[in-house]
């Protein structure tokens, strides 16, 4: 989540966007309608790096559904600090929270990003070191999330720990 100067979420309108792209089959409206993949060329449209919107954007009425977060509980494991959000998607309690999350993310996302894409690369094939490659990237992938997830749970209960002992000698 990204905070402008006057305190309200910059990517408030996430959701609308992503309806519109779909309402238009898939092109983005918000850039004129204008498929940014081609050769654009004079006053058009620039084109741009990156295809895809963030996960948040693209899953959210389904992050809306089921959301990954405790609503008004901060979701870097160690911290699990109780606050009012002042969005529905509010993940974080503070800027400092939100840094190290993203810092987690990157971390388990380097991890994993040559393994997804193996995994990719052989979808398709059937037999040969190209389908061990790609069996084995998903092996790995898994483990990666796995391993993530245990993390997680370690540093939430590390952190409840901590509180504990520091309520006992409140």
């Amino acid at each position: 989540m990204h905070w402008g100067p006057d305190g309200d979420a910059i990517e408030q309108e996430a959701g609308l966007r992503r309806s519109a792209i779909r309402a238009a089959g898939g092109r983005d409206m918000t850039r004129g309608g204008v498929d940014t993949r081609g050769d654009i060329r004079g006053n058009g449209v620039a084109r741009h790096a990156e295809r895809f919107e963030p996960f948040r954007d693209y899953a959210f009425a389904e992050l809306e559904a089921a959301p990954l977060h405790q609503a008004g509980v901060c979701f870097l494991p160690q911290c699990g600090r109780r606050f009012d959000p002042s969005v529905s998607w509010q993940m974080y309690c503070c800027k400092a929270c939100e840094r190290a999350g993203l810092t987690e993310f990157r971390k388990w996302g380097l991890r994993a990003a040559p393994a997804l894409l193996a995994w990719r690369l052989g979808k398709y094939a059937s037999d040969g070191p190209v389908a061990d490659r790609t069996r084995s990237a998903r092996r790995f992938v898994t483990a990666v999330q796995s391993a993530w997830i245990v993390d997680r749970a370690d540093r939430a209960k590390d952190n409840q720990t901590k509180q504990g002992a520091e309520n006992g000698r409140n």
